[in-house]
């Protein structure tokens, strides 16, 4: 399962950056999570709790940040495990670059699923993908500034 895109950012790439390395600020973006330790250099524990399709999952997972260029590029590899659910496993491959009036988010999403979840098939798990990179988008423009006051939490 891949997917990929771009959204342009109304910030310059190291307040982006400093978002995607905190852990306060990806508790904040990542739909359903519950919480989110640790730091960037030595790797973040998550756990989320997240309904798709008929299943109400709950993962445990690791955030490793591998082939680090600082406010350029990151590959978040993500593993976790959801019990009776299955596995799950992938990467998020971000680059960022300077664009007018902010920098512009480039994703490349790839995700491998073993387990009950597995057996939803392609198209619900696609549609659930796409979901939820849009909201976790969503929820880093609210940290961005101009987001308004009291946005969400400062990494």
């Amino acid at each position: 399962m891949d997917h990929a895109g771009t959204r342009i950012l109304a910030a310059d790439r190291w307040t982006v950056w400093r978002h995607l390395t905190s852990a306060k600020s990806l508790a904040h973006c990542i739909p359903g999570c519950e919480s989110v330790t640790g730091n960037a250099t030595e790797g973040f524990e998550m756990v989320v709790r997240r309904k798709v399709g008929p299943f109400n999952l709950n993962f445990a997972g690791t955030i490793e940040l591998v082939d680090v260029v600082p406010a350029r590029r990151v590959t978040l590899v993500g593993r976790g495990k959801g019990g009776i659910a299955g596995l799950a496993e992938g990467d998020a491959r971000i680059r960022l670059a300077d664009h007018a009036g902010g920098c512009a988010f480039h994703w490349d999403l790839g995700a491998l699923l073993d387990g009950r979840i597995a057996r939803l098939g392609h198209k619900p798990l696609d549609a659930a993908v796409a979901a939820m990179t849009g909201r976790f988008l969503d929820r880093l423009e609210e940290l961005l500034p101009g987001a308004g006051a009291g946005a969400g939490p400062t990494p």
